[in-house]
């Protein structure tokens, strides 16, 4: 991009996976640039290496403030260069996968046993999964229908797993949708 406005304009064209920016350019600078592309969501967490000739202390901390991954000045080591893309883009694979981990667990795990309000709250940090318990009067039931212990030692461990497993996605169900 020839400045910080055609690189916007492109960057919803073409969805960079790293950014190398100049510190100095026309229409959009590289530190007023890095600070839109941090308040947009979906821009958020994109590597961003600042390439410039202001190598400064100064500058170096003010382009790690407003959001850049990397620093270099001009004029640069190509290897250092090479080196740091490799680095952030093997972290943002990484942050990929994380993310999707997270949303696994999210998914299977945890709306699984807790209610969606509650999972809500502990993605968005609004409430710890070991926050005291509350005190709830309950009734529990247990009792051998049609001989299930019996029945468990002749399926076996597998077929006894799926089996609860399918109980458990109705019976969740039932019990979230009356405040359980």
């Amino acid at each position: 991009a020839r400045h910080g406005m055609d690189a916007l304009k492109l960057m919803n064209k073409c969805k960079p996976e790293l950014l190398i920016i100049d510190w100095m350019m026309p229409t959009m600078s590289g530190p007023d640039l890095v600070e839109k592309i941090r308040t947009s969501e979906a821009s958020r967490s994109l590597p961003i290496i600042m390439l410039t000739a202001k190598a400064d202390q100064d500058s170096k901390t003010s382009g790690s403030h407003i959001g850049a991954n990397g620093y270099l000045g001009k004029p640069f080591d190509k290897v250092q260069l090479t080196s740091m893309v490799s680095n952030l883009l093997k972290l943002k694979e990484k942050e990929k996968k994380l993310s999707e981990l997270n949303q696994h667990l999210k998914d299977n795990v945890l709306k699984r046993f807790l209610p969606e309000s509650l999972v809500s709250k502990v993605i968005a940090g609004e409430k710890m999964i070991d926050d005291k318990p509350n005190i709830t009067p309950i009734t529990v039931l247990f009792c051998d229908i049609c001989n299930f212990s019996s029945k468990s030692f002749e399926l076996g461990p597998l077929k006894m797993v799926n089996i609860l497993n399918q109980y458990i996605d109705v019976m969740y169900k039932i019990i979230f949708d009356h405040g359980g």
